[in-house]
Parts: C-alpha cells; structure tokens; sequence
C-alpha cells in the first residue's frame, strides 16, 4: 500500500508541478489512490484533543485510512520541525504511522513517522484492498 501511495504522489507531483495549494494535491491523491487502486481515505477527518477528560480542541487530518494510516500532505520549502511535531503528535494520539509528503518548491519529498508495520500492511492490502 505504501508504495501505490508514494507512486501516486510522485506521479502527482511530476503532471501538476509545484506551486500548488496542499489542498489540490490532497484532493488529487484521494481520488487518484480511489481509481487507480481502490484505497479509500477520509478526508478532513476529525478527533478530539482532549487533557484530563477535557476536550481543549480538535485535530484535523488531511486524509486517514482509520488504525491503519494518516497522510499529512503538504506543500513547503522545507519541511522543518514545525511539522515534524504534528504528525508526531497524530501518531501520539492515534497510534498510527503518519505519511509527511511534501509537494514542495524544488523536490517531492516524504518521511515516515512512527513505525510502519510493513507485514500489517500488506495484511491490510490482501484483505481489505484485495491487492
């Protein structure tokens, strides 16, 4: 499943170029993956912050595969700590590897944060995708 998802986003990357607001990107590899391999993800998807049973916000995800993925699409010079901290703190909370992929200004980048179960994975694609 990874790398239909990074095949797709550099395909993304390589027709739209960059310059593009990280929404169209998102937009683009939601419906490209859905197509092209019948991987569904929620948009925009929701959960509470919450510190001692108090909700103090809300997180917001650019797409999630739910238990399974999160995918944090960006579109940035440089991907720096700022961003780095936040999928960190979505891995925190969900326990879930984060996908960082950067449409940038000069190269398509990507990092993984958390650990990616490579075997759960290709678990998920046999069963859930039929890949």
């Amino acid at each position: 499943m990874l790398e239909k998802i990074l095949t797709t986003a550099r395909t993304i990357y390589a027709k739209l170029g960059p310059g593009r607001r990280e929404g169209v990107y998102q937009t683009a590899l939601r419906e490209l993956c859905a197509r092209d391999h019948n991987l569904r993800f929620q948009s925009e998807y929701t959960y509470p912050i919450l510190l001692d049973a108090l909700q103090v916000g809300v997180a917001r995800l650019d797409l999630y595969i739910p238990g399974v993925l999160v995918i944090e699409c960006k579109a940035i010079a440089n991907v720096g700590p700022k961003e780095k901290a936040q999928c960190a703190a979505y891995h925190r909370d969900l326990r879930v590897p984060v996908l960082l992929l950067n449409f940038g200004i000069k190269d398509f980048t990507h990092e993984v944060v958390g650990e990616m179960e490579v075997p759960r994975l290709l678990d998920i694609d046999r069963e859930v995708y039929g890949c």
